[in-house]
């Protein structure tokens, strides 16, 4: 009889166990095993000792494996895919334009936690931006990604599942955290949290640009079973654009003017459809984009080779538009939003294509127009949105253009950087054969 003790670190490399005693099938749950060892003798028997979290030992007899082929592919199967869970893969950002694939270690939920499998996760224009070092947000070896949507994998200790959860129930994950406890945080303002962290965007928070990520589970907002669970990686950009409407005080029948028709664009403009906005003129260079924006029942306009002012004065009256938000955020749309804009009226910067700005002054102060600034969302405008999304609105059928997996993802994102890739929304789906 030989005895060959598997090290605990060696033992992570199992989520589940399982056995056949009769008829019976005895499978264990691998998130609360820390050891395992295996015994095995001259005469086929094998023995499968493990320790729960729990601290209770247990001893479980196996017998006659050899005769019975499918259970030792079962128990494969199992190893296999246990050996998945413990060790995830991630796309890591080495610098500028460069990504990289590496496996590290699955981390285990505390309490008030959960280990999220992640189904979804959009590439955001920041994250483009970030990649290219352009704008300065993204730092070498973190892993980026704040738009995804995931299933539960494992939850911490002390902690219950959300209410109606099952295996198969799709979370959209709400990526700022917050402490719940200082003055912005008691105003329901939890995106200005003194100790705020976003995922993949907060240096020290891994993203969802990997297999699983530990999410607080009360960050977690379930999409229901009647959508794609894709879809659920549309409620962080569809949540910007609503926060975005909303900052700018618009109201059901008034006219909005967008600048800007892309992913975050897009979302202003089914943003003002929830609210009962209109009519909505979105302003869009691209012919590509400009087709897809004026399918969704608003006016689009060139404005190269259109004449933006007078269309607008045309819509919205000789003044100008009394709401403007630009999803762009660079020197020029900042001036073009400003000249668009009634005197008095309002003007909501949403867009991050540039850090630095510069604008003319007087045209803000002289007409008195508002200049708000947009920036996230809040815990229940995220929470609205994701109901929204659990209804399965048709606006969103093909918003989601492109899948990409690790295969994909780097060739993706060099793409993007170069303004190559005008897909709507890009995702990134970690468990695909992509």
């Amino acid at each position: 009889m030989s005895l060959d003790v598997l090290s605990s670190k060696a033992a992570c490399c199992l989520a589940l166990s399982s056995a056949r005693v009769g008829n019976a099938l005895i499978e264990l749950s691998v998130s609360r095993i820390l050891s395992i060892a295996a015994l095995i003798n001259s005469s086929g028997f094998t023995c499968l000792v493990f320790k729960a979290s729990t601290a209770c030992s247990a001893v479980i007899l196996i017998s006659s494996f050899i005769s019975i082929p499918h259970n030792w592919l079962r128990i494969y199967s199992l190893l296999q895919d246990y050996k998945k869970r413990c060790t995830l893969r991630a796309v890591v950002y080495e610098g500028p334009n460069k990504l990289s694939i590496k496996e590290r270690e699955t981390p285990t939920p505390k309490q008030g936690e959960a280990l999220v499998k992640v189904t979804a996760n959009g590439i955001c224009g920041s994250d483009i931006h970030g990649y290219t070092g352009e704008t300065g947000r993204r730092v070498p070896g973190m892993i980026m990604g704040h738009e995804f949507v995931g299933t539960i994998a494992d939850i911490g200790p002390n902690t219950e599942y959300p209410e109606g959860w099952h295996d198969q129930s799709q979370y959209a994950v709400n990526p700022v955290m917050s402490d719940g406890i200082c003055d912005f945080c008691k105003a329901g303002l939890n995106h200005h949290c003194r100790n705020r962290l976003i995922f993949g965007v907060s240096p020290s928070v891994v993203g969802a640009f990997s297999d699983y990520v530990i999410a607080p589970i009360q960050n977690l907002i379930s999409i229901g079973d009647k959508v794609d669970p894709e879809w659920g990686a549309l409620v962080e950009p569809m949540s910007v654009g609503y926060h975005a409407a909303k900052r700018a005080g618009i109201g059901p029948g008034e006219p909005l003017l967008v600048i800007g028709a892309g992913p975050i664009g897009t979302a202003v403009v089914l943003a003002a459809r929830r609210l009962g906005t209109g009519p909505v003129i979105v302003s869009e260079p691209n012919p590509e984009r400009r087709d897809r924006i004026a399918a969704l029942d608003v006016t689009a306009i060139d404005p190269i080779n259109d004449d933006l002012p007078a269309r607008v004065k045309d819509l919205c009256g000789d003044l100008g538009a009394q709401f403007v938000i630009d999803a762009v955020g660079s020197s020029r749309t900042l001036a073009d939003s400003l000249s668009l804009c009634s005197p008095r009226g309002t003007m909501v910067l949403l867009g991050m294509h540039e850090p630095t700005l510069s604008f003319d002054s007087y045209a803000l102060s002289v007409a008195e127009r508002h200049l708000v600034g947009s920036f996230c969302y809040t815990a229940e405008e995220f929470k609205e949105t994701a109901e929204w999304v659990a209804t399965a609105p048709r606006e969103l059928e093909g918003f989601i253009s492109t899948r990409v997996g690790y295969g994909q993802i780097s060739e993706r994102f060099a793409l993007q950087g170069k303004g190559e890739d005008l897909s709507l929304k890009v995702v990134f789906t970690p468990h695909s054969d992509n």
